[in-house]
């Protein structure tokens, strides 16, 4: 049985595994969007897991009161909250999630002193970034209110966000997170990879394709910031990696700074030129815009969270920006317009939203849709890339099968005249060394009269058969350049064997058959060898290797008088 040829198979259902691919991808996001709401899908005991939502919070001089979470509050300095675990007394292994942003905190039950949040030695942040800690809660306590005493470290941000705060068993607080995080994680990493393997797409279709694959590599860049960025507000991956808070902080504020840069780019290839300009603009302001925040941040002069006001002003202008150069393009001019509203849209509604929403309630809200958009985007862009590709090469293909049909010689398979005359001048490029060798049939017009030329076209096809044999080794080229005449080039050192080279080709097309009896097949052959660096040309070159040739035309002559050839 033959084995399979795998490669084969994927190159005639290529189109057939694509469309696959993409209703396994849709539906495998529907299945993460639906289990990361239903509550039939998850492990853990309904009554053990809890949402603390109501707290008690005193700011001092008497400003307090019970506020429901999560809320953003007016502080300027420290602050307690006070957490009422009452119903939860009598269970075992109590543990309490929190989230603390840009601060430290002391966590106190009876009085006593059970978790402090410090911000970390060498912490080359000012404010300590933020992080997601759980804390346990002592058995037997006698208070059942826990005291959070809280101490802003950015003194020019005069409001705190608080958090939920989940109580439970610790594992089950980790699996309840993972639960709610798993398909804005398990969406963001896809987006992340991608990138590599968007790179990779780039990479080849730049080589071999020139059409607009610049839209997949914009588009990935797009769906790897907003991966990263999702990622870092996530309360899984800030509970997970708190120890690395400050480089979560500087990815949050990175990806958010520059998350308008590819969809500029993105949406410059796609609307009307004379948008360039200004899109251009726009995203060399984003760049400096976040050089000069992460300057200003490493020096403690000013941190990106006390600067979020300016990012967002930022990012409304590059919403206007780019809605504005889409409705202002004309359709029938760049048709490409039609394919990008509605994705655009929806990604710009995506991030627009919740910046709207923190503006007014100070309040982070993740919106999966962006996420979900982007990668599906993106595929479509692959497939119709792809497209393009396929199409090229078959055209590629075709073009290379008429240059070959252009450039081999009809009769005998070798590469022809218009061939050889590329190859020298490749040669010269190059300056390539190795041995020059002419080649001339003897006989051949003594075969023709006498046999008629198919005979004689036997004895070309024959002596071009034993110079293709040689052609398997990549050092070795050969051309029909004449009726008879043949040019081989033998890339290699000087110290080659030349003579045992050609005595052997002699031998072996002296033992061709179907001849009459007595005529043994042969050829004249000369030789000179070529050094690239030197100043003679290749073909002053051949010229002496012809000359050769025919010296070794006349000795053979002399040596078979008694034959009439």
């Amino acid at each position: 049985m033959d084995k399979p040829n795998i490669k084969a198979f994927f190159v005639k259902n290529e189109l057939r595994i694509i469309i696959i691919s993409v209703v396994v991808f849709i539906a495998f996001y529907g299945l993460i969007f639906v289990m990361s709401r239903d509550e039939n899908y998850h492990i853990l005991e309904k009554d053990y897991i809890s949402y603390i939502d109501e707290v008690n919070v005193y700011t001092g001089e008497n400003k307090g009161g019970d506020i429901k979470l999560p809320k953003t509050i007016d502080v300027d300095g420290e602050f307690d909250i006070y957490l009422n675990i009452e119903d939860y007394l009598g269970k075992d292994n109590l543990s309490i999630y929190a989230w603390f942003p840009y601060c430290t905190a002391k966590i106190y039950v009876d009085d006593k002193v059970i978790f402090e949040l410090k911000k970390q030695e060498n912490s080359i942040v000012r404010s300590g970034a933020y992080t997601g800690v759980i804390f346990d809660v002592p058995d037997n306590i006698k208070n059942p209110k826990i005291k959070i005493r809280v101490k802003p470290t950015l003194d020019r941000v005069k409001s705190h966000k608080i958090e939920k705060f989940i109580i439970g068993r610790k594992s089950d607080i980790i699996v309840n997170m993972l639960r709610k995080d798993f398909s804005t994680i398990v969406i963001s990493i896809f987006l992340i990879i991608n990138l590599i393997f968007s790179i990779s797409v780039n990479i080849r279709i730049r080589e071999f394709l020139k059409v607009d694959h610049y839209s997949v590599f914009y588009l990935s860049i797009l769906g790897f910031q907003l991966g990263f960025y999702f990622l870092t507000q996530t309360p899984t991956v800030t509970y997970f990696l708190g120890r690395y808070n400050d480089f979560l902080y500087f990815v949050e504020y990175a990806m958010l700074m520059s998350v308008f840069i590819p969809a500029l780019m993105y949406t410059k290839h796609k609307v009307d030129v004379k948008f360039s300009g200004i899109l251009n603009f726009i995203a060399i302001i984003r760049v400096l815009n976040i050089i000069i925040q992460t300057v200003l941040t490493l020096f403690w002069i000013i941190e990106f969270k006390e600067l979020i006001y300016i990012t967002h002003f930022t990012m409304y202008i590059d919403i206007v920006v780019i809605f504005f150069s889409i409705v202002f393009t004309d359709s029938k001019k760049y048709p490409a317009k039609k394919t990008l509203l509605i994705p655009i849209a929806t990604i710009l509604a995506s991030i627009l939203v919740p910046l709207i929403y923190y503006t007014i309630f100070k309040i982070h809200i993740i919106i999966n849709l962006g996420l979900i958009t982007v990668s599906g985007l993106i595929v479509l862009e692959i497939v119709e890339i792809y497209k393009k590709y396929v199409d090229y090469r078959k055209h590629r293909l075709e073009k290379e099968f008429y240059k070959k049909i252009a450039m081999t010689d009809s009769l005998t398979g070798l590469r022809n005249r218009k061939s050889y005359e590329e190859f020298v001048l490749s040669i010269e490029t190059n300056r390539l060394s190795g041995w020059i060798v002419s080649l001339d049939i003897n006989n051949l017009k003594y075969i023709n009269d006498k046999f008629g030329h198919i005979m004689g076209d036997k004895l070309i096809v024959d002596f071009a058969n034993l110079l293709n044999s040689r052609n398997l080794n990549i050092n070795f080229n050969s051309f029909r350049i004449g009726g008879d005449e043949f040019f081989v080039f033998i890339k290699g050192k000087k110290g080659f064997d030349i003579n045992a080279f050609i005595n052997q080709l002699k031998s072996d097309y002296s033992n061709a058959s179907g001849y009459e009896e007595g005529f043994k097949p042969s050829f004249s052959a000369g030789y000179h060898y070529y050094n690239g660096y030197d100043s003679e040309s290749v073909m002053d070159i051949y010229n002496i290797a012809d000359k050769h040739m025919y010296k070794d035309k006349i000795l053979f002559k002399e040596q078979n008088k008694k034959y009439i050839y």
